[in-house]
């Protein structure tokens, strides 16, 4: 592979460096239960497998919250990524979508109480939240609810969805987040219920990163036309970093290594991507 960090797909240039990890900057809140687990892989596998991907202009984090997360607490102090420019059309911003296996009346009750939901059909209930009328909705596999709680920005909208996550957790339930489509179809069986969240564009993003007000776990999703994997870079090398020393490293790594290209729909580290992947040390 050649010695540049630099790739270039079409339009899009991807740019693999080690950061000071404190350079990142997150959008996102984190899940403490969730850093302790890759916490305990990363240090099981002495690797970082994949790159974080982030804003090449601002540092916001756009994928690999929890992985940064998990190599603070591993005392890391740089992390190796890979930048892009976010205001590139072919990188997409979408929304995760939260669905439950059950939705007990005691729950729905409490949601009704705290969301003032009130019945609509489903069709005009997505209607109201993408056009940000309305900051959320839940669909069942009978009735749809709309809540008519105010709220006066994108932030204002997800510190609802953070009291969603805290009601059902203190229900003793939990919920799957999946892709919006997939979200949908599944409405019935095998979920009974999902959260259906205002939009979330780029500019919010950077000023949620930027402004230090995050999101909720898992409110963002995002695609990128070829996503860069299987970088392994030596968990050591960024416990105990030096900047000369480590762009060394990574460009040794990438010299050495043959890349694969997976396309969409491959499974990769037992999840399916809906974007091509770049295994870099595909050998």
């Amino acid at each position: 592979m050649s010695n540049t960090t630099d790739l270039t797909f079409g339009s899009l240039n991807l740019s693999l460096h080690v950061f000071e990890i404190d350079v990142v900057l997150p959008h996102e809140e984190t899940i403490q239960e969730l850093t302790d687990s890759l916490a305990a892989e990363i240090l099981k596998d002495k690797v970082q497998i994949d790159p974080i991907i982030v804003d090449a202009k601002s540092h916001v984090i756009l994928d690999g919250t929890h992985r940064i997360s998990a190599l603070k607490s591993l005392g890391c102090k740089a992390v190796v990524t890979c930048s892009l420019d976010y205001s590139n059309p072919s990188v997409i911003v979408e929304r995760w979508i939260r669905c439950l296996s059950s939705l007990p009346d005691a729950l729905l009750t409490e949601l009704e109480e705290a969301f003032r939901l009130y019945k609509t059909d489903t069709h005009s209930a997505m209607d109201e939240v993408d056009q940000a009328r309305a900051a959320l909705a839940i669909i069942t596999s009978k009735t749809t609810y709309l809540s008519r709680k105010e709220f006066a920005s994108v932030e204002d909208a997800y510190s609802l969805v953070r009291r969603f996550d805290g009601i059902v957790w203190e229900n003793g339930l939990r919920f799957a987040t999946l892709t919006e489509q997939l979200a949908l179809n599944t409405i019935g069986a095998p979920y009974e219920a999902a959260l259906y969240t205002h939009p979330v564009k780029k500019a919010d993003v950077l000023r949620s990163g930027l402004n230090r007000r995050l999101f909720p776990p898992k409110s963002t999703r995002h695609l990128i036309p070829v996503r860069p994997v299987g970088v392994m870079y030596p968990l050591d090398h960024l416990r105990h970093f030096s900047a000369a020393d480590a762009e060394s490293s990574l460009r040794q790594i990438l010299e050495s290594s043959t890349p694969v290209t997976l396309a969409p729909g491959s499974t990769y580290r037992g999840r399916t991507y809906d974007e091509s992947l770049l295994q870099i040390r595909g050998n």
